[in-house]
Order: C-alpha cells, then structure tokens, then sequence
C-alpha cells in the first residue's frame, strides 16, 4: 500500500553544514554511530485511497469500479482515503477522509481522527485472497449499478481500458481478482468515544450541490455513526491492494510503541478546516527559511516529440532549483548530504495546465451531452410540476419562478464540468447561466438540442485539472561546492509534475509561483548573504527519511556536480559560479 518512500522529519546531528564536509571515508565510517543517535520527531504517511468497512460491512456507496480497482478509480461515488502519523512530536494518528466524488470534483464530507496512541487495543492486520471467489462476494457485495445522475470523471477512460478484458456485468470478485492477487486488511477495534469525527462546513452547507443519490451517500453514513453509542464497540477496518513493504507506515500502531506519543491530533487547528492544507510544521515548531534559484539548463526545451509524449509543448520554464536553507536554530533538524527529499513550499502557488484535447472518444463524448441534456429536461420537468401546484399552467406569473427552480436544479448538474469552484460563487452563477443557455427551447427538436450541448461540452473537456493538494518538490541534499562558506544547506529540488494527466502522456511539471531571478553568477555571495532581507524568504517543510541505498550509490559528498546532466549550459554555469568564486574548477564529466 502506501507510499513508495516514507516522509519522515527527523532529528539529530547532521553532517557538518558550515561547508567542510571532512573526508567521504570518515563520514561513511561514522554513518552508522550518527544513525543511532538520531531520535525521530515524526513519521507521516502520504494520503492513500482505501475502502472502508464498518463492524465488517463495507460501507454503502462505493462504485463498482472503485471496489474492482480496490480504491485507485477514478469512479463517481465514495471514497476514502487514509493517512497515518507518528512520532515524537507528533501523536500517533489515523486520519480517515471520507468524500464524494461526482465527476472530477472531490469533496471531504467527515474526517474521522482516531488518536491511536490512546487506544485500548492496538490495530491487527491479516490478508485475504482475492483468488477466492465466496470470500471476496461475502467481503465487498457488489453494487450491480453506480450512482444515478452523476457525472463521469474526464479520466474515465483509465478505469474503462483498465477492465477492458472483462465484461461489464461480470461478477464483482472478477474485477477485484484481475487488479490483486491478495488483500491487506487493517483493523482498528475501538469503543465510539475514542474516535472524533468532524464534518466539513464547505460541504454539509451546500450539499444540495451534489446529485440526489450522492447526497444520500453521505446522509447516511452520517446517520450511522451519529447512532453510535459513545461505549459501543466499533471495528474500523481498512483494504487496499497488497503490495511489499506496506506495513511501514502501520507498523508502529500494531505494538505499544503507538503510545510513542498519546496525546490527541488538533485537526481542526492545523487545516483550517480544509484537511487537504493540514500543515504538520505548525507542530513541530521547526520553520526552515529557504531561497530558490533556477537550476540553469532545467527549462523544459521545445522537442520535437513533445506533443507526442506530453500531448503539449515546452514551456521553457525552469523544471528544477537549488534551494538555500538557513541553518540558524535548525542545524539538527536538517536532513544529511546525500537524503532524498519531499519539499513542501506552502506559500507557493501551483497551477494545472489546460488538457491538450479531450479525454472523451467521439462516443463518450455522445454518451456524456445526452446525460447532460436528460438532466436539462428532467430540470424543466421538475420546475414544472412545482409551480404547477400554484399556478394555473398559463397563467404568465408562472414564467419566473418555473425558470429560476429549472436554473438551480440544472445549475447543481453542471457544476462538475467546470474546472475550479469559487468559493464566493455559492449560487453558481456560470452554472446557471450554462444552464440558461442550453435550456431547450420550445420550438426546437431533440436532435437539435443534443447537437447544442454536444458544441458547448467539446471545449469544456478540455479544461485544466483540478489539483487538489499541495504537491511536493522532490528532491535531495547537496554538498556545497568545494571552497564556499556560508551557514547555509543546498538542496536540487524538481518541480511537481501534474498528477491529473492522461495515462499514456508523460506528466508535465507544473507552473509555480516561485519569484523569477537569475541563476546566481557569484554563489559565494548569494549564500553568505542570502536571508539578510527577509522579504524574500519562502517557508520551507521538509520531510525526509534516510535512504541506505543512495549512499552506497551516490557515496555521502552528493555534489551539486553530480547532480548536473550532460548539458553545456549548466555546466558553463557552474564552471562560472566557480571561477566568480574564485574556486578551482571542476571536471563535470567525471
């Protein structure tokens, strides 16, 4: 399951940062004795999707391709999605999202926080095979049909080609058994009160927003654990696909080390009630101070196979930077020369890119407009017959109140279709003026009135997805070049790629609102005197684990010239910085 790396903030001494690194055979000699006095501050999981049972029945509303895929569709219906937290500095955590997803817009409707650390028992695992076709029927039933009136997600095609070998009305446990072999089951055996739920404001306020059997999704999983008394012995249990290594961001919670730390999570004071920005460095008190300059020879460059393997062209914005970190007050908290990095830069915006063409084949494209235009008259339908109860049926007083109940019922169904939400927009107003506009008119046909919405949706597929978190920069810890000195930590870090891209396209990096600057000529000096003016300090998270293997590779002196690629540019560069420094040059082909 879970993360491919573990995101971890730990603490200890570091390697030297003042920029005398000693020799590579001395650290690495010393490598193991530094390890064992490193005392970890926090361990904490990415968000991973899972299905969720409750006292041993999954939970109503997941779509059938969701369960197939054991989680990892991009169906309309229920999702759930954990993440686990431990540490220190941080008390051991399961957080639950619950959300409903209608097309490609996802919303948290319950944040279920179970403080681990506190609770009587720890959790259990054990496995499942999906080969048996009685245990797989009896643990996830199967739902025959998907929710009606929702949207499909723009990236449906995935899930479509993904069973394409099997039949659409085979049995449940035929989808489950062509995406796994085996199932991880987690199970968290707790009594009501040791658990706290919390249901988001920005959903529960405008849940006429969502169709009418999503809407009932959420009620009643709602109504299930409101019901539940606060002695009542509940069973919480998670499945998801097995994979090696799993058990390492659980491990701890199945043994009394969960205890590490058994204070209670403050959700709701470190999202702001958004748990997509919930920011784990407000805990842990530790704010790294950085500065980010563009890694000269990084800019995507226009190829002539872009638009084959992106399905777009080169932006010719950076795709990496060296990032400075002010090692003031966080000497020990700073990640060694070598360690592969997560970077989060809360301040810094990112921004999606435009589809380059629709998702849609010619006939799901068809499929979709003619589900739009039954919502469209099902919405004239139902205004209809409520106004029909007060007015006589050409009585003119009827006109206005008919089209603004047409105007909020269609507005609710083509909210989806549009690429972002505006959280002052409450009525939606594009929506209902959309709405307005494909209103079949009274003197027009059926075919007609599909050739409208199929015109309008064409352009409309085509539009920037949705990312919803805050995606990280990946990269590691460098060693200063030789001769600088400066009470600073390098970093190489990458640019986030878009993970809302069609699968057989290579994802773009994104655009970030990083100030623009140029590369840095004499580095000396833009290290030494890099935090004087704090106007242009970006704040930094960054999660880290130790990763043995890339020291037997890399060895631990990780050197900004061995992260340079085989590009003249950047080594001209570095061969500038160098000599601006005064620094003996260096050979980058070797």
């Amino acid at each position: 399951m879970a993360s491919d790396s573990l995101d971890t903030v730990e603490a200890g001494p570091s390697a030297d940062a003042s920029g005398d690194e000693g020799s590579a055979t001395e650290e690495a000699a010393s490598l193991g004795e530094t390890r064992s006095k490193l005392k970890r501050m926090a361990t904490i999981s990415t968000w991973n999707s899972v299905l969720l049972h409750v006292n041993e029945t999954l939970l109503t509303g997941f779509a059938r391709h969701h369960i197939g895929r054991m989680a990892r569709s991009v169906a309309s219906g229920l999702r759930v999605e954990v993440q686990t937290a431990w540490g220190s500095h941080i008390p051991s955590t399961v957080i639950f999202r619950l959300q409903i997803r209608n097309g490609d817009d996802i919303s948290d409707f319950a944040i279920i926080n179970l403080p681990i650390g506190q609770t009587k028992l720890p959790l259990t695992t054990d496995y499942l095979d999906a080969l048996d076709e009685s245990l797989m029927k009896d643990t996830f039933p199967d739902p025959r049909t998907d929710h009606f009136g929702v949207a499909h997600s723009r990236f449906r095609n995935q899930d479509l080609e993904y069973f394409k070998t099997i039949e659409p009305t085979a049995e449940i446990y035929s989808f489950i058994k062509h995406t796994t072999t085996a199932v991880a089951r987690v199970t968290a055996v707790v009594e009501a009160h040791e658990f706290t739920i919390m249901y988001p404001s920005h959903f529960w306020d405008h849940i006429q927003r969502v169709p009418v059997s999503l809407q009932r999704v959420a009620k009643n999983i709602k109504s299930l654990f409101d019901s539940m008394n606060p002695e009542e012995q509940v069973s919480l249990q998670v499945t998801f696909p097995f994979s090696p290594n799993w058990e390492k961001d659980w491990h701890v919670f199945f043994t009394d080390e969960r205890k590490v730390n058994a204070e209670i999570l403050d959700i709701a004071s470190l999202c702001n009630d958004h748990i997509e920005d919930l920011d784990y460095s407000k805990m842990l008190s530790i704010v790294f101070q950085a500065r980010l300059f563009p890694f000269l020879g990084s800019e995507w460059i226009l190829t002539t196979n872009d638009e084959e393997e992106y399905g777009m062209i080169a932006t010719h914005i950076p795709t990496a930077y060296l990032m400075a970190v002010n090692l003031k007050s966080v000497r020990d908290f700073v990640p060694d020369i070598g360690t592969k990095v997560n970077v989060y830069l809360r301040d810094i915006a990112q921004h999606g890119y435009t589809l380059p063409k629709p998702i849609a084949n010619r006939y799901e494209t068809y499929s979709i407009a003619n589900g739009i235009r039954t919502n469209l008259l099902r919405a004239d339908h139902e205004a209809d017959q409520q106004t029909g109860r007060y007015y006589e049926w050409d009585d003119p007083a009827r006109d206005e109140p008919t089209t603004e109940i047409f105007l909020h019922i269609a507005a609710v169904d083509l909210v989806p279709y549009f690429p972002m939400s505006t959280n002052n927009d409450t009525l939606h107003q594009e929506a209902r003026q959309v709405a307005a506009y494909l209103r079949k008119h009274i003197d027009e046909d059926h075919i007609a009135h599909l050739i409208r919405v199929i015109t309008w949706l064409r352009p409309v597929l085509c539009v920037a997805p949705k990312t919803r978190y805050h995606e990280p920069y990946s990269g590691h810890r460098l060693a200063l070049p030789p001769g600088i000195s400066a009470d600073v930590a390098l970093f190489y870090v990458e640019v986030p790629r878009q993970r809302d891209w069609p699968r057989d396209l290579k994802k773009p990096p994104m655009k970030v609102d990083i100030p623009s600057m140029s590369p840095p000529i004499d580095l000396q000096s833009f290290l030494a005197n890099a935090f004087e003016n704090q106007e242009e300090v970006i704040r930094a998270e960054i999660r880290y684990s130790f990763d043995v293997e890339l020291y037997k590779e890399e060895g631990p002196t990780l050197s900004l010239k061995g992260t340079l690629d085989s590009n003249h540019v950047a080594d001209d560069w570095l061969k500038s910085m160098v000599q601006s420094s005064n620094l003996p040059e260096t050979n980058h082909d070797d």
